[in-house]
């Protein structure tokens, strides 16, 4: 029973934790594309600043 207990929580702790990576990553897309376009209109892009 402890060993069956304690599986089930090494298996929740991982869901959580990549639960909470894929979150993070979310949150960094998401900062990425909120920030202004450099210069020229951003990387190999052929567009005016500003058009996404």
């Amino acid at each position: 029973m402890n060993e069956w207990l304690s599986l089930m929580i090494d298996e929740i702790r991982r869901k959580q934790s990549e639960r909470e990576q894929a979150e993070r990553e979310r949150e960094r897309r998401a900062a990425a594309d909120l920030s202004p376009p450099p210069e020229g209109g951003g990387a190999g892009r052929n567009e005016p600043p500003g058009q996404n």
